[in-house]
């Protein structure tokens, strides 16, 4: 038998500008680039439906199988997926506190 796992987590963050979102989106490009299997992160910036304004949204997702691309485990990606939220939060946080002293 064949067990998957996904999980998904969606960060939204408000009141940032068009530069801003793009900034911070940029500066997590670099990260997206080097994922473990199984790990994956979006970012988007825009208007949302619920009225809340523009908003930057991460959405990141892991998943965990029984066996991948040549029988290979993606057996630690929910581990890795918290690890990852807070990583990205961090790289956020650092590019604005950048932004706001230049």
């Amino acid at each position: 038998m064949r067990m998957s796992l996904r999980c998904a987590v969606q960060v939204r963050i408000s009141d940032l500008s068009e530069s801003q979102a793009g900034s911070v989106i940029a500066a997590l490009e670099p990260d997206n680039s080097g994922m473990p299997e199984g790990l994956g992160v979006a970012a988007r910036y825009g208007e949302e439906g619920d009225g809340a304004g523009r908003i930057l949204t991460l959405e990141f997702e892991g998943v965990e199988d029984g066996g991948g691309k040549g029988g290979v485990r993606a057996v630690h990606a929910m581990g890795s997926l918290v690890g990852t939220v807070d990583e990205v939060l961090e790289h956020v946080q650092v590019a604005l506190k950048v932004m706001d002293s230049a």
